[in-house]
């Protein structure tokens, strides 16, 4: 939903209406999700900014988002330090990235600067502390990260170890860099001989080329361009001739001029099949579609919304009412479950070595039969009964005797009782497993509580 043309949208709409807005309060929705409740006299407004993979957005809501005061991190407690009680100054994206920055301005009171939540204040005299909130919505890698003003980062929702990126690390006190640029073209640049040049060397779908090719094109904007440009989606790139790269390229100017002259058209779609999507655009590929119907909406955001509320089949003043409760439920029972399979893993493992204990206290019996044949130095030898022996050449044959004597010891002496503690540990996961499902489908607040009641009996 939120690709590198929507994202412009959410810019524009913000510096339109929320420069100068006061951060009046922070807190999650969600383990991934905040929620920023913003003062612009004479109303408040809701800014949710997520790094769901499934559902990353920032949207601005009209009326209070269900919080989740319980849910405190590192990031949110640096956020009410160094963003709470502060103005937005500015709303910007890198051009073509699907990354918005958020600059926020806020004065500090000296003698609290060193405060967990030092006061914020409007007093003239004092010296503004500039922060950076940074969002990146790029699917499973999307991140929600807080800046200084040098664009060093304080912390992010998600912090990227060395070990889970060679290329990008996104750690507190690490400078801020933009994630590895693409090697695409530019949409509002491409030039006919680019796309012929490139094209003929395709056997992929024209539309799937276009999301290949070029910078900012979603699988959606794909399909809106194609459309525009009256051409089959699903016939080879290589197959396009001269006018139909012009109609591409005229398609596409048409499309991302819209960022220059920020004449934007939100909709709300919902399709035949139920579903539904927002668009920053009059998506005319969408239209021709038969049993579709178009909701203009005045914001961008008003058309997130409209589509959220339409896929979850909930009123206004539900969305999210229970669901942080429910979701920190899931999660603890999701922790135990998996400290529990992993527990359910290494018995199994355990009862494995059980069953090759007592080969090697015939390994080591076979050494002390067959003791006056054998030196240090050897590295096998074959026993009467045909089975080989590995030895330790650097040790005597006493000696590899006792290190097989003494990895039975320790492998029987760590299997005792596995098989019942097996059992144990399965119905424990079958528990668990009844357990999470009812979380998951609980709905209302005495569905939740009966669960969790359940969970801490």
């Amino acid at each position: 939903m939120f690709d590198a043309l929507t994202i412009a949208a959410v810019v524009d709409e913000l510096n339109s209406h929320l420069i100068g807005a006061k951060v009046q309060h922070i807190a999650h929705i969600d383990q991934l999700t905040l929620a920023f409740e913003l003062y612009m006299p004479p109303r408040r407004k809701w800014l949710v900014i997520s790094a769901d993979h499934t559902l990353a957005r920032v949207v601005v809501h009209d009326e209070r988002v269900g919080v989740d005061p319980e849910r405190v991190t590192p990031l949110l407690l640096l956020l009410r330090k160094y963003v709470r009680g502060g103005r937005i100054v500015s709303v910007s994206q890198p051009r073509y990235e699907r990354i918005l920055r958020v600059s926020i301005a806020k004065r500090l009171n000296p003698h609290n600067a060193d405060d967990a939540e030092p006061e914020a204040t409007d007093n003239p005299t004092l010296e503004l502390t500039y922060s950076e909130l940074v969002v990146e919505i790029m699917g499973r890698r999307s991140n929600v990260i807080l800046l200084d003003e040098h664009g060093r980062i304080r912390e992010a929702i998600k912090r990227v170890t060395p070990d889970m990126s060679r290329v990008r690390v996104v750690l507190p006190g690490r400078p801020y860099t933009l994630p590895p640029a693409q090697d695409k073209l530019e949409p509002s640049g491409a030039s006919l001989n680019d796309l012929l040049h490139d094209a003929v060397l395709s056997d992929e779908r024209v539309d799937r080329w276009l999301v290949g090719r070029f910078r900012a094109i979603s699988p959606q904007l794909a399909r809106e361009i194609v459309f525009r440009a009256g051409l089959d989606p699903s016939v080879p790139a290589r197959t396009i001739q001269p006018f139909d790269a012009e109609r591409i390229i005229a398609a596409l100017d048409e499309v991302f001029r819209t960022v220059e002259t920020a004449q934007w058209q939100p909709m709300t779609y919902v399709l035949p099949n139920g579903s539904a999507i927002a668009a920053p655009i009059r998506l005319l590929s969408v239209e021709d579609t038969p049993g579709m119907v178009a909701i203009p909406q005045h914001t961008l955001s008003a058309a997130v919304v409209a589509a959220l509320r339409h896929e979850s089949s909930l009123a206004p003043g539900d969305i999210s009412r229970h669901a942080a409760r429910r979701d920190r439920l899931v999660e603890e029972i999701e922790h135990h479950l998996d400290r529990t399979v992993q527990r359910i893993r290494s018995l199994e493992e355990q009862r494995e070595l059980a069953a090759e204990a007592d080969t090697w206290r015939l390994m080591g019996e076979a050494i002390y039969a067959a003791m006056g044949s054998l030196r240090t130095g050897m590295s096998e030898f074959s026993a009467f009964d045909g089975t080989v022996v590995p030895l330790d050449p650097h040790l005597s044959p006493s000696e590899n005797a006792a290190r097989y004597f003494e990895r039975y010891r320790k492998a029987r002496a760590a299997t005792e009782n596995v098989p019942e503690r097996i059992a144990e540990a399965s119905l424990q996961r079958e528990y668990l497993q009844q357990l999470l499902l009812m979380a998951r489908q609980a709905q209302s607040y005495d569905e939740i509580e009966s669960v969790r009641y359940e969970w801490q009996a």
